[in-house]
């Protein structure tokens, strides 16, 4: 933990994850939706938060956190959410090109069409 100061939680729900981590690195959350954020930002009001709505705010975000030297990328409980395998091919080049130290993610796996 000595090595991360930055921390990027890709879908943080109520952030108890990077609320875990979070004292004295910078914060980053991603999420779809505003309630979502809104939840996070009043766990960890100093975080930066990232709104993706639509393909526009993907090219914005993905400019921004390029820009970011992020440690630590958190995807916890996620990944299931997505709405397809291009969306995911999407993002998973954006994580590539931030090119986090570490990653942590879980996710569940179920039987049926998930």
């Amino acid at each position: 933990m000595s090595e991360i100061s930055s921390v990027l939680d890709w879908g943080p729900g109520s952030c108890w994850t990077s609320a875990m981590i979070c004292d004295g690195r910078d914060v980053h959350i991603v999420d779809i939706s505003n309630d979502v954020i809104d939840v996070a930002l009043g766990i960890i009001p100093d975080a930066t938060a990232y709104l993706i709505d639509d393909v526009s705010s993907f090219k914005a975000v993905s400019d921004a956190l390029e820009d970011e030297r992020i440690d630590l990328l958190i995807v916890f409980s996620v990944i299931y959410h997505f709405p397809s395998l291009e969306y995911f091919h999407a993002i998973a080049d954006l994580w590539k090109r931030i090119s986090p130290k570490y990653i942590v993610i879980k996710t569940m796996m179920s039987h049926g069409d998930s």
